[in-house]
């Protein structure tokens, strides 16, 4: 399960800031704020599936390998990111029905 959740994230998050760009040049209206929207929704949905495959992974590992330590890096850097996607959602939520951009703070 954890190699298909992990391709979804992939898909989902860059495809979203390619909708937000895209929206920019108001190609497409509406629904490409929407699309952008359900991506990031899908691509944290997924995050939330595969983090806990990762952790049981991760903690198969011996602490004195370097992997143990490479596992702790990627896991705060994922970490980071999916806070950072969950807090855009958060700001689209209330915009994301009616715009036809994506507006500027979320975009960046």
């Amino acid at each position: 399960m954890g190699k298909t959740t992990t391709a979804i994230i992939v898909a989902m998050w860059p495809a979203a800031v390619l909708f937000d760009l895209l929206s920019q040049f108001e190609f497409g209206g509406n629904v490409l704020v929407r699309l952008s929207f359900s991506a990031i929704l899908f691509g944290l949905a997924a995050a939330m599936i595969a983090m806990p495959t990762g952790l049981m992974d991760w903690s198969e590992i011996k602490k004195e390998k370097p992997a143990w330590r490479i596992g702790v890096y990627h896991m705060t850097l994922n970490f980071l990111v999916t806070a950072l996607f969950a807090v855009n959602l958060g700001m689209r939520w209330s915009t994301f029905r009616l715009a036809s951009t994506v507006p500027a703070v979320p975009l960046i």
